[in-house]
């Protein structure tokens, strides 16, 4: 990767990670009395919220990030101006909530997880403000996947059994299956290989059959996405052959638009052959995750990447690595220069 290349990527990430979506002001729009509330107005809101979730899935949270931040403020704004008795109030406070969870999964994404965390924060006390037993659920869901994420896994079984209980409440089946793969995620983490083996059977025993409503928080979740946290926990509990077989089956089950799912599927696939001595294998799978990643260029998902290429070291001259480096300055990303001359 060129150096200016690198110099001008890292200026710019620097940039976009030195706001805070959540306390940024529009000074020019600060004086302004919030506008009367209406149906339109949430319905218009919520179309640009859902807009900007398929951006984020597909490109990543760079992308996204500015629309929601802004969105986040039109919502505040709003409740700022509504009156407890408004009829319209819960659902605007669901909808502030909605955006604060999406802000926070942006920078969880970008690997600013103090202010994911704050951000989960305010969307949980805004869902049970708004008596919204959904949104609860997969905010806590999110949150203990960011807890597992930085080491804290008892923590991330503590948001992950809430989240069990909260969308248990809900008619949501792709919520609930949501909420148990994040809390087998935590299992995995802590050690307790017979309660996040259970969880996953759960999730897993229709492998092939859709999780429905399509309508859900959780839209994302899919048959393919189960079978890949499978595989990322097997791995976490050292079975690795298990994991390899997994993780292999997960990707064809996941579905096209979610780039960043099907680039982590694959890291982990990547992590998964090198840990059992396939470097040619591993090779592959990293260079699979990352043509994926040059189009959703995460920082979180750029790293794990990182992270898997560098296990590789003691085989950085053989053939199947130099390919995969190659790919990787191909698509601008971190790439170790090799040894050989």
């Amino acid at each position: 990767m060129d150096r200016r290349d690198v110099l001008r990527l890292g200026a710019a990430g620097a940039a976009a990670l030195t706001l805070d979506p959540l306390t940024m002001v529009d000074e020019q729009a600060a004086w302004e009395p919030p506008p009367v509330l209406s149906d339109h107005i949430l319905d218009s809101v919520e179309a640009v919220l859902n807009a900007t979730l398929q951006l984020d899935d597909a490109v990543g949270p760079h992308r996204a990030l500015d629309i929601a931040a802004a969105q986040y403020r039109t919502a505040a704004s709003l409740v700022s101006g509504c009156s407890e008795s408004d009829r319209l109030r819960p659902r605007l406070l669901g909808l502030r909530s909605n955006l604060a969870r999406f802000v926070g999964w942006l920078w969880f994404n970008l690997g600013r997880y103090p202010q994911a965390a704050a951000a989960y924060e305010q969307a949980l006390d805004d869902a049970h403000e708004a008596e919204d037993s959904a949104l609860a659920a997969f905010t806590l869901c999110q949150a203990s996947h960011l807890a597992t994420w930085r080491g804290h896994g008892r923590r991330g079984v503590d948001h992950g059994v809430a989240a069990q209980e909260w969308a248990a409440q809900t008619g949501d089946p792709r919520l609930r299956a949501y909420a148990a793969d994040v809390t087998a995620r935590a299992f995995a983490a802590t050690g307790r290989r017979r309660e996040c083996l259970d969880l996953l059977d759960s999730l897993t025993r229709s492998h092939g059959a859709p999780v429905e409503p399509v309508e859900s928080p959780a839209y994302f979740y899919d048959d393919g996405l189960a079978i890949s946290t499978r595989g990322l926990c097997l791995l976490n509990l050292g079975e690795t052959a298990a994991a390899v077989n997994a993780l292999t089956d997960g990707i064809d089950g996941i579905s096209a638009g979610f780039t960043r799912n099907r680039a982590f599927n694959s890291v982990d696939l990547a992590a998964a052959h090198l840990r059992a001595g396939s470097i040619e294998a591993a090779a592959d799978a990293a260079g699979t995750a990352a043509q994926l990643t040059a189009t959703n260029r995460s920082p979180r998902l750029v790293a794990m990447l990182s992270t898997v290429r560098a296990g590789m070291q003691p085989w950085q001259d053989s053939a199947p690595v130099l390919e995969l480096d190659a790919r990787l300055r191909g698509y601008r990303l971190p790439a170790p220069v090799s040894s050989r001359t």
